[in-house]
């Protein structure tokens, strides 16, 4: 069985991204970038660095969450190409 830690945990803010919601205009992946940029403050580059796999899920995907936003963020947020989408 494959070992799992977890060494910190954030979560993105609540809000609606319909049309006229708080995060509208909001990017899924920018929503993560900001978790990912949050994680690194509070642990360091190497911390992030050391991941193995992004998993990420979304609810009732529409627009832009249709893709594969894990790929996505990986690429935008400029992590290494080892970690698994």
């Amino acid at each position: 069985m494959t070992e799992v830690y977890v060494f910190d945990a954030v979560r993105t803010p609540r809000g609606k991204g319909r049309p006229g919601g708080s995060l509208e205009n909001v990017a899924p992946a920018d929503l993560v970038i900001t978790l990912i940029n949050a994680l690194k403050s509070r642990n360091g580059d190497e911390a992030i660095s050391s991941v193995d796999l992004l998993a990420l899920g979304t609810v009732t995907q529409t627009g832009d969450q249709g893709g594969h936003l894990a790929l996505a963020t990986r690429i935008q947020a400029g992590l290494p190409e080892s970690i698994t989408p």
